[in-house]
């Protein structure tokens, strides 16, 4: 189990994992969507409290039950392992900023990830599920938050995003350094084969900021700027 687990692109693995993770984020949409209001609030709390118990049982499977706890590669402080918890805390609490976290830094970081899977905390049947779980939960996450509580990015939601990303990059970036780990990437290009990565360490990084700030703009757009959403948005009167 020890050491970073890479799905091949188009492997049967991955195509089968990448089928079970679209059904899931289909099947949730369809649930909370034949929810009420009472209903949907009382669900949507129960999924953040999972996202908050499957993190804690991870580190614990890691250090109790398999005996390979390392604080270099073990702690939730991957991109969307900080995005997973977000997802969890917005759902219980339904704070605009950590929506809007989800929506356009969890949601792409997800994308990216379910389509080119490297898994961190090594290969199991559990390590495999808790990947595909929570990345396709940060897609499910704000898509229901959108749809059927009724919100959207605020103006300039966009910038307030970025630069938070980038706070967080930096503290990352100083506890990577002090104890030689490698979350978000930030010490070490992944293994995985992504476009977006060009150049050897630390000039890819300058790629993955213009590609994120994209992506941030992207999804802003979309979910602000675009009428896709906008007759649910309505009827909730969000700004």
């Amino acid at each position: 189990m020890n050491g970073h687990f890479v799905v091949t692109i188009l492997s049967p693995l991955w195509i089968w994992a990448g089928i079970s993770a679209l059904l899931y984020i289909i099947l949730g949409l369809m649930v909370f969507r034949s929810l009420g209001e009472s209903k949907l609030r009382t669900l949507s709390q129960y999924l953040g409290l999972f996202i908050f118990g499957l993190t804690v049982y991870m580190q614990l499977h890691l250090w109790l039950v398999v005996d390979i706890w390392d604080a270099r590669v073990s702690l939730p402080l991957q991109l969307c392992d900080i995005s997973f918890i977000i997802c969890g805390i917005a759902l219980i609490t339904r704070q605009k900023f950590l929506y809007e976290w989800a929506l356009l830094v969890g949601f792409p970081a997800a994308i990216h990830s379910l389509l080119t899977p490297e898994l961190t905390r090594g290969f199991s049947n559990f390590t495999l599920f808790e990947y595909y779980f929570s990345h396709s939960t940060q897609i499910l996450v704000p898509l229901v938050m959108t749809l059927y509580m009724g919100m959207r990015p605020r103006i300039g939601s966009w910038l307030k995003v970025f630069a938070a990303v980038n706070v967080v990059l930096a503290i990352v970036f100083v506890f990577d350094w002090l104890i030689g780990a490698n979350y978000i990437y930030l010490m070490q290009k992944p293994a995985v084969d992504n476009p977006l990565l060009i150049g050897p360490w630390p000039w890819y990084i300058g790629g993955v900021e213009i590609a994120g700030f994209i992506h941030v703009m992207l999804f802003y757009w979309i979910f602000r700027k675009t009428r896709w959403f906008a007759p649910k948005l309505a009827e909730a009167g969000q700004g």
